[in-house]
């Protein structure tokens, strides 16, 4: 049975896919980790404490972690139709309710609308980007790539910063130091960026972002430049 059909069937399956002596493999042990995810920690309703989250209660950054993982896994699976119909509803629950509580005007876990686009620690901000950069990959859906598109501008303009250091990112808006952490995510995140939005580009009369010509691109190589030049590469590349 080919790898990503094995791991198909073991999410469909109600016990644990190591019950299954033909599920021994990668591929299975990422199934079960999905479905832990989603019939496990994941709640889809709301009301008390506990089910404020989208995997339990966690961190935001955490949560969007496992959003990029669990689409990376569909993807890996064979898209969002090769998955049972009880996980594809959950994982559209999962899109839409993280969707929906990181829009930078609700509640997260009674944090205010810190923690969530467009406040706080930017490299959590740029965690989440990521992760709707990877749902729009899955979906195919315009505003996943929007939302993307806005948090990298956000970093851009907050955390970005050449009066200082010449370059690099800020770790958070109180601007006390920059890390590699943030530089390099806003990087993968530029990177990232650049073919969805050219094909965005030129499938919308009029996009939401007058950017110039290979705008992700562009700002991917200056923001590696610096990071290959800055300290927080050692002798060895590292």
């Amino acid at each position: 049975m080919h790898i990503l059909r094995a791991a198909a069937l073991c999410v469909a399956l109600a016990r644990p896919c190591h019950a299954e002596p033909q599920c021994e493999s990668a591929a299975c042990r990422s199934a079960d980790t999905v479905r832990s995810l989603l019939l496990t920690y994941q709640t889809l309703t709301s009301g008390n404490d506990e089910e404020r989250g989208l995997f339990g209660r966690t961190l935001p950054w955490i949560e969007a972690n496992a959003i990029e993982a669990v689409c990376e896994y569909a993807l890996q699976a064979g898209g969002l139709r090769a998955l049972p119909t009880d996980v594809q509803t959950r994982v559209d629950a999962m899109l839409v309710k993280g969707f929906n509580t990181t829009d930078g005007n609700g509640e997260h876990y009674g944090m205010g609308n810190c923690h969530t686009p467009f406040c706080g620690s930017f490299d959590d901000q740029a965690w989440w980007a990521l992760a709707w950069l990877k749902a729009h990959e899955l979906t195919g859906r315009d505003a996943f790539l929007l939302r993307a598109v806005r948090i990298f501008e956000y970093l851009r303009a907050e955390s970005w910063d050449e009066s200082a250091c010449g370059g690099g990112c800020w770790w958070s808006s109180k601007k006390t130091y920059k890390n590699a952490v943030t530089s390099e995510l806003f990087f993968s995140l530029a990177a990232q960026l650049h073919e969805p939005w050219l094909r965005y580009e030129a499938g919308t009369g009029t996009p939401p972002f007058d950017f110039p010509p290979n705008y992700f691109h562009d700002w991917a190589k200056k923001v590696w430049s610096w990071i290959d030049s800055s300290d927080l590469r050692g002798a060895n590349g590292l």
